[in-house]
């Protein structure tokens, strides 16, 4: 079964559920993706992803796109 990565399932989200693509996301999601990408290939473990910023900017959606990105 294909699950889709961090960067898949939020260019999903921009242009199926019409959100507004936002540049600082769009970097975090990039790093995300690349801690992703490290954890599925079994390379080194990644030091990992912080996020911060205002409320309302999208932190915890992010990682909720992160997290069922994963098989745990």
């Amino acid at each position: 079964m294909h699950v889709d990565s961090p960067l898949e399932r939020y260019q999903q989200t921009i242009t199926q559920d019409g959100f507004v693509p936002d540049a600082a996301q769009q970097r975090a999601v990039a790093r995300l993706q690349a801690c992703h990408e490290a954890l599925v290939s079994g390379a080194d473990l990644p030091l990992g992803v912080y996020l911060w910023g205002p409320v309302g900017r999208g932190k915890t959606w992010l990682m909720d796109l992160f997290h069922a990105s994963l098989t745990v």
